[in-house]
């Protein structure tokens, strides 16, 4: 056969036809399934995050009404099929499977939650896709406080954590270096700039909120993965445990699902409508970003337009037998 034939070869992916659960998560994200699945680019990864948010709310209905919550495949894509959405380690599970069989290289990675001065634990889970420009923060599972779309990790070499500020059409959003909790390094602190730091006057016109400030959300090291049985410890110690400190998650129903100008959210039985039509207000952000030295990278997705309406979270169906 010649040298040629001896030569090693380059891996190539090999195209497999869609599982039925991809195919079931595709059409729940309202994408055309008769086409082949996406490529596993940024472009696909900012679609699919997008869509997810829209279209599979973070709701907590099972553990506030005491039920069992399972992270399997069968109780996910049961979630997937009847309408339903989930907390981050539902969240998280799903989309990372999708991910994988769509080709992209991921990763989930534990959260601490930020509750100052309370030390709480690692409740959170976030996903971090590896792509050919760097890593990815993709988190879908944080409730009213979830990013519409991926953002990139600061990279070794590129601009500090804190310079660069992204903005999502009506958010924004930073890394800061956390210290605290990682004195050894390595560590981010996601932290966010939001319109709920506005008020509004006697007349009803929106002003800024005189104690707006960064809110830090949660840390983590992306450089230490989960595994299946840090997800399900953590899972359950979210939906089932009742105290003596407070736990949010089994004390009352809570939803968020975003709309294309802003978040409708379910929490403490107050439904709150969230909707902005300008980002004319982030230009002093954007000011003081540059006086610091840094910038605001804007990540509205191109065509971006009203939806018809959020998702609704459905009544729970019957568990699935078993």
């Amino acid at each position: 056969f010649g040298a040629a034939f001896l030569q090693p070869r380059a891996p190539q992916r090999v195209a497999m036809p869609p599982s039925d659960e991809l195919l079931a998560y595709l059409t729940r994200m309202g994408l055309d399934t008769s086409a082949p699945p996406p490529p596993p680019t940024l472009a696909t990864l900012t679609a699919l995050q997008v869509q997810h948010g829209r279209r599979f709310p973070f709701e907590n209905i099972d553990p506030a009404t005491c039920r069992r919550v399972g992270l399997n495949e069968e109780r996910l894509m049961h979630k997937v099929r009847a309408g339903r959405g989930g907390y981050c380690f539902e969240q998280t599970t799903l989309l990372v499977k999708m991910f994988k069989e769509l080709g992209f290289n991921c990763r989930i990675v534990l959260a601490r939650v930020i509750v100052h001065p309370v030390l709480s634990p690692m409740t959170h889970a976030v996903v971090v896709v590896t792509l050919e420009d760097g890593e990815y923060l993709v988190d879908t599972g944080y409730g009213a406080g979830s990013p519409r779309m991926p953002i990139p990790l600061p990279a070794p070499g590129g601009a500090a954590a804190g310079e660069v500020v992204y903005r999502q059409y009506s958010e924004a959003y930073r890394f800061e270096v956390d210290t605290e909790f990682y004195p050894q390094g390595g560590a981010l602190k996601l932290q966010r700039w939001s319109w709920e730091d506005y008020a509004k006057d006697a007349a009803g016109a929106e002003v800024k909120n005189a104690s707006a400030y960064w809110l830090s959300h949660y840390v983590f090291h992306s450089g230490i993965p989960a595994f299946d049985v840090d997800l399900a410890m953590g899972s359950h110690y979210v939906s089932t445990y009742t105290g003596p400190k407070p736990n949010f998650f089994t004390q009352s129903i809570f939803c968020n699902v975003l709309t294309a100008t802003g978040r409708v959210t379910l929490s403490g039985g107050k439904l709150k409508v969230l909707s902005r039509t300008s980002t004319a207000d982030f230009d002093d952000l954007a000011a003081a970003a540059a006086a610091a030295g840094g910038v605001v990278v804007v990540q509205d997705p191109p065509g971006w337009a009203p939806v018809e309406g959020p998702s609704v979270v459905r009544p729970p169906p019957p568990p699935p037998p078993g």
